[in-house]
């Protein structure tokens, strides 16, 4: 269960703060000094893993950390959080803040108008439950899938979920091994309207973009140009975040751990 998140600029500028104690109060939104000092020791140190996870143990309570390219996400949790399913939560929350806000996180001066839609931004977050999707919702991506691979001259389509199992598509297995390594390392592009993230496998051109927890993948023939490829890729994740939006999402207990 997570019961703080502090967004935290690597300068030690507290962006955000959100307590979820029902015990503690709803005033005390500073980030306590130790997990501070942690977050400017990490911050300085050169071989620190942008997008990994280091964690800190607290009698029954656990610290995260993960560092973006100039800010960290800092959360506690309760001891039984799981760490997979912290960690790609905490990488989703932090690739989404680094494209809302990646203009004004170098020059931020305290203006809070300028961070507004944060609240939002990490309740959605926070709630959202990171894993194999519904039934229904599987089975919308099947035909989202099979549809565009009838529409486009690709080698195939596929989406993946946030642990790199392929959901639907025709993603061949050498290519799936690949594909799940590239999730696993968080450099695929969130949103649906940024340029897809390109890699070469066995040949293809394939392109990746995540949808929220979910990543959608299109491969062009090895004598065919791009542009199919990243149409199918960007008409499949337009589709999918719709679907994904309007899918009910209940909260759900998660857990966690890691390096410290």
């Amino acid at each position: 269960m997570i019961r703080r998140v502090f967004i935290v600029r690597n300068d030690g500028d507290l962006l955000y703060a959100k307590i979820y104690d029902e015990d503690a109060a709803s005033s005390n939104r500073t980030i306590p000094p130790h997990a501070l000092a942690c977050v400017m020791l990490f911050s300085s140190n050169s071989s620190t893993a942008l997008g990994e996870l280091y964690t800190q143990n607290q009698e029954d309570n656990r610290w995260a950390y993960m560092f973006f390219n100039s800010f960290a996400v800092v959360v506690l949790t309760t001891s039984d959080e799981e760490n997979p399913h912290l960690k790609k939560r905490m990488m989703s929350l932090g690739r989404a803040i680094s494209t809302a806000y990646s203009g004004i996180m170098a020059s931020w001066s305290g203006d809070m108008s300028q961070i507004a839609d944060m609240e939002s931004l990490v309740g959605s977050y926070v709630s959202m439950e990171i894993g194999s999707p519904s039934e229904e919702l599987a089975e919308a991506i099947g035909s989202l899938v099979d549809a565009n691979l009838e529409a486009q001259t690709v080698a195939y389509v596929g989406v993946f979920d946030a642990a790199g199992n392929l959901i639907h598509g025709t993603v061949p297995e050498s290519h799936v091994t690949v594909i799940r390594s590239e999730i696993s390392r968080g450099i695929v592009k969130p949103g649906v309207d940024v340029v897809p993230t390109g890699i070469a496998i066995e040949g293809h051109e394939v392109f990746l973009t995540r949808v929220r927890s979910y990543t959608v993948v299109a491969a062009s023939y090895r004598d065919e140009g791009r542009l199919s490829a990243i149409k199918a890729v960007s008409e499949v994740a337009q589709s999918l975040e719709a679907l994904v939006h309007e899918e009910p999402r209940a909260p759900k207990k998660m857990r966690g751990r890691r390096k410290t």
